[in-house]
Order: structure tokens, then sequence, then C-alpha cells
């Protein structure tokens, strides 16, 4: 039986593609070279605050999405269609920097590349998420033998090590960098936003949409505030407010996704295209390196103010998100021949060794 897709979640992980690619923008046009010397960095220093939710929706995406995720032979055969993507787009990627971009790779470091997930920049997201991947059926364990007061604690205390040390920590306060509370654990960030998800499917956001929105508003202009009391004077600061990780940001994705998981789309053109962005997401931010570098290398970097980035940013996000939306889709499409070849090989492997284990 094929599952019926949620368009509400489609919606979401659209979204999440589209903010990646906007991150991207400023990323890519100097912005962050720029000395922050006016108000109007204040517009853009939001917008990228907004964007910079992308990672942590895909993230609340996984946690709600595979509740019911089990320790057997299917799900872990599951690993091949992320590796089968990554390894096309990583040659793909490691062949136009050596022809486009002139940069000398020699054979046995480009195997390390590919190896080691340097080969395309983006792809550190997926040396992340397999290790998630890996780690989700035993999470399942835990939380599902919580009672809820259990569940509440345990996102108290994963929020409190991994999500308030980057808000307080490395903020310049006068003329001293504060750390105020500990911040060993902020990289393990990936399984607070997964239990946060799972958390989100048990127990949802009871507020209306209005309520959401302006909550919404509030924590980024708030993150957006901070970062420009911060960074006033000097170029952006990446180590302030830390990463994904931080409770501003954490705050604004769930308000983003408790608002779209559960919409609906009555359009069936725009319902079926929100489908199929959603279905190759994944191969569109690992393919989108190379047409950032593509359209990038073409743009003025002598923006002026906030018009100017306006208008260059709906330029070449658009052009970014078609170029790797059409090249996504062949991709995923060679992915999934080979994705249902090595299933039979996959299935002798493990009966002959690794089940036979459980046997003993």
């Amino acid at each position: 039986m094929v599952k019926k897709r949620v368009v509400g979640l489609d919606i979401v992980r659209t979204f999440a593609i589209l903010f990646v690619i906007s991150v991207h923008f400023f990323f890519n046009n100097g912005f962050y070279g720029k000395v922050i010397n006016s108000s109007g960095f204040s517009v853009l220093l939001f917008a990228r605050t907004l964007f910079y939710t992308c990672v942590p929706l895909f993230l609340l995406l996984t946690g709600y999405l595979v509740r019911r995720t089990k320790i057997n032979r299917d799900y872990f055969y599951k690993i091949f269609k992320i590796l089968i993507s990554y390894l096309i787009i990583a040659v793909v990627v490691l062949i136009f920097r050596i022809m486009y971009m002139n940069i000398e790779i020699g054979k046995l470091e480009s195997i390390f590349a590919l190896i080691s997930f340097e080969a395309d920049p983006y792809a550190w997201y997926v040396e992340m998420y397999l290790g998630l991947f890996l780690l989700i059926p035993f999470l399942n364990i835990i939380y599902d033998n919580l009672n809820k007061f259990q569940k509440h604690l345990l996102l108290s205390i994963l929020i409190f090590i991994t999500a308030l040390a980057p808000i307080t920590n490395n903020l310049i306060v006068h003329g001293t960098v504060t750390n105020i509370f500990p911040n060993w654990w902020e990289n393990i960030y990936p399984i607070t936003y997964f239990f946060v998800g799972r958390f989100l499917y048990d127990y949802p956001i009871k507020l209306s949409s209005l309520k959401k929105i302006i909550i919404l508003l509030i924590v980024l202009m708030i993150h957006t505030g901070l970062l420009f009391w911060h960074n006033y004077g000097r170029i952006f600061d990446w180590g302030a407010l830390g990463g994904y990780g931080n409770i501003l940001t954490l705050t604004a994705s769930v308000l983003i996704f408790s608002l779209l998981y559960n919409k609906n789309i009555k359009n069936k053109c725009l319902n079926v295209s929100v489908s199929i962005i959603s279905k190759v997401s994944f191969e569109m931010y690992l393919i989108s390196y190379i047409f950032d570098r593509i359209f990038y290398s073409e743009i003025k970097l002598n923006f002026n103010n906030v018009f100017d980035y306006g208008i260059n940013f709906f330029i070449y996000v658009s052009l970014v998100f078609i170029c790797s939306f059409v090249c996504a889709i062949i991709i995923n499409k060679i992915s999934s021949i080979f994705y249902r070849k090595i299933r039979p090989f996959y299935d002798k492997i493990i009966n002959k060794f690794i089940f036979k284990l459980k046997q003993r």
C-alpha cells in the first residue's frame, strides 16, 4: 500500500530548501565581508535570520516523520538512497571544481574527498544526517519508553545543554566575552531537533495561526536586534549567537513548522509542484553548490542599499532554485535506478552475515 503524501509536510520541505538557497545568497554575495554600519543592514539580518531556519526545518521533519521507525533491514537499506545521490552529485561537483574552477585535486585526494564528504562543500549536511539516520531507531526506543513528564524533561534538558549557550556565550559585553552556560554539548543540536519533531507530533502547539505569526515576528526581531547590536561597526561575527542550535532559531523553526505542516493546497498543479520539489529537495541542496559558483561569480559585490540586495536576491535565488530543481529531478531518477538494482546484493549480504548474528 502506497502512503498518501501529506501536503503540509511537502510545504515545509519546500520552504526548507528555498530557505537553504536563500541563506546561501548571503554567503555568496559578499555580505559577510561588509561592515555593518547602517540601519539598512537590520532588514538584511532579519531576512538572513528567517532563512537560517532551513536546516532546522529539515531536522524537525525528520523527527516528525520517522516516529515509527524500527531496527530492521528495510530501514538501514534506505541509507543507500542518500549515499547514492550524494556520490553522484559529489563526483559531478568534483569534476566541476576541477574543470570550471581550476582547482587542482589529485586522484587520491579526490577519493579521500568523496569518503570524507568534502567533495561537495555543502555535503556537511550529509555527514551530519547520516549519523542521525543511524541513531534514529535507537532514539525512537528511548522516546517511546518515556511517559509525558519524562518527555517534557528530556526536551528541557536537551534545550538547556544545546540551545542556551549559543545565544549567550561569545557575545561581547563591555569588552568582555560572556560565557554563561556550558557549551560542550552544542553540537548535538540535531538530536534536540529530532526529539522536538517527535514531541510536536504528540503535542502540537495549540495557538491560532495569527498568534504564531506574531510570536514568530517577535522572535525574529529579537534575534535580528541582538545580531545588529553585536555586529555594529564591524563585519559579521559568525560566532555570535551560535549556529542552527540556538534557542531563538529553534523557537522560530518550531513556529514556522507548526504554521505549515498541516496546511493544504487546493490547486492541483501547485500541489503536484510542491510534492515534486519536496521529493528532490535533498538533491537540490547538494547540487545547488554548482549554480552558486556559476551565478554568483558574475554578481557585482558592491551593493549599496537594501533595494540592490532585494533585486539581486530574487534574480539569483530564482536562477539557482530552478537550475538546481531541474538537475535534482534527473539525479533523483538515476539514483532511484541504482537504489533498486543493489537491493538483491544488500539482502544477500544481510542474510549471510549480519542477521545470522541475531540467532546466536
